[in-house]
């Protein structure tokens, strides 16, 4: 697969180590688009590429929705277009609405509008992206020469069902939620605003936060709670429940099941029980992390192996039950890195600017796809389901469909 990748398949068991005063366990690192399908012609053997959407221009945004059965790209005509699982369009939006004024400098190489950061609702029902208008190189909030104008909701119909000018990133919680954090500032002490709108467009909770580059947010996956930054907020009255607070700043990470992921800077990252607030695990400082109910991935610089090093944790012992190391350049994840630990607790999906890795976890056993990355992108290359066994992959003028498994 990724060339030049050397891995080590030695399954290492972590022990259990009690911290002075603490009873959280510590883990042991020792242990106008015109799309072609073309249908695969490869053997039966995993990786298997199902299909291949070939571009007239480069890809701005693509994603795949929870259950694999739907998939979404946009390129730089401005044309968002939405596939089913075997490749066959089902409907396709271009913007014809009014535009502001602005610099059309890239004209007629680019659009006027071009869609990004597409995101699939629980089910798949629903799509919410941001439309972006083409602008100056020089002002700070572009991305790729197109800065924020609206965000858009689709049903799977393709009617566009509300839009708002609301710009920031955004989280769909389920079928039910849409959270909107606004746009970072320079000044990461000034409040930030956030706001949560329901399926039909309309706030229905708004609130403020510090600054901070992680950008942390989302929702549980039963929707009983939703966090933002540092805080933990119930969804059914809006309430704050917690906040962690630390002198060196502290984020949340992820909520899934009992459990949440937080990470605080130099400290490194700890998973809590979520209905008591006690603190179960100490993980280390994390470059990436995959949350599920039983296990904690992660992605740690090692010292003692001065190497990146892949672990997955079980959070109820802390015993590593996989782990891997990776010589420098072997994984260059920068940004851009996909580590998602499959709904079923049986697989792993690592994906890098050098391709993607695929693990079961239960026996180690590993399977490689070899991709080429060569330039930075403005979005996130790939898209996984939520089991794990379809994984996208958007670059340039193309987009791929793969059954990991």
């Amino acid at each position: 697969m990724i060339k030049g990748i050397f891995l080590l398949f030695v399954l290492i068991s972590g022990f259990l180590r009690s911290s002075a005063g603490e009873s959280a366990l510590l883990v042991s690192t020792k242990a106008e688009g015109q799309y072609e399908v073309a249908e695969s012609t490869e053997l039966a053997s995993f990786p298997k590429l199902s299909w291949e959407k070939k571009l007239s221009k480069p890809v701005t945004a693509s994603a795949i929705s929870k259950d694999g059965t739907k998939v979404a790209i946009a390129d730089e005509t401005g044309t968002l277009s939405v596939y089913n699982a075997t490749g066959e369009k089902l409907w396709e939006y271009h913007y014809e609405g009014k535009l502001p004024e602005h610099t059309s400098e890239f004209r007629p190489v680019k659009a006027d509008t071009a869609i990004f950061d597409i995101k699939f609702s629980g089910s798949g029902k629903f799509i919410v992206c941001d439309l972006m208008i083409i602008t100056p190189r020089k002002y700070e909030e572009h991305i790729g020469g197109y800065k924020p104008y609206k965000k858009l909701c689709f049903d799977m119909e393709g009617k566009l069902l509300w839009d708002t000018s609301k710009r920031g990133n955004h989280t769909i919680g389920g079928d039910k939620y849409i959270l909107i954090r606004d746009i970072q500032s320079l000044d990461e002490e000034r409040p930030i605003d956030y706001y949560v709108l329901g399926m039909d467009g309309k706030v229905i909770y708004t609130g403020k936060t510090i600054g901070h580059e992680n950008n942390c947010q989302g929702f549980s996956e039963d929707l009983r709670y939703m966090f933002v930054d540092n805080k933990v907020i119930e969804c059914k009255n809006w309430q704050p429940i917690w906040e962690f607070k630390e002198k060196d700043g502290g984020n949340i990470l992820g909520i899934r099941g009992n459990h949440i992921l937080v990470t605080s800077g130099w400290k490194g990252d700890r998973v809590y029980e979520i209905t008591s607030w006690k603190k179960l695990l100490d993980i280390g400082e994390s470059l990436f992390e995959s949350l599920t109910d039983n296990y904690i991935a992660n992605i740690v610089w090692g010292k003692s192996e001065k190497r990146d090093v892949l672990r997955v944790i079980e959070i109820k012992t802390g015993n590593i039950v996989l782990k891997r190391q990776y010589k420098n350049g072997d994984i260059q994840w920068h940004n851009k890195l996909l580590l998602h630990t499959a709904s079923d607790e049986k697989h792993l999906v690592l994906g890098s600017e050098k391709g993607v890795l695929f693990y079961e976890l239960k026996s180690g056993k590993s399977w490689e796809l070899p991709l080429k990355i060569r330039e930075y992108s403005f979005f996130n290359f790939y898209s996984v389901s939520e089991n794990g066994e379809a994984v996208l992959f958007g670059y340039d003028r193309s987009v791929k469909l793969y059954k990991s498994f």
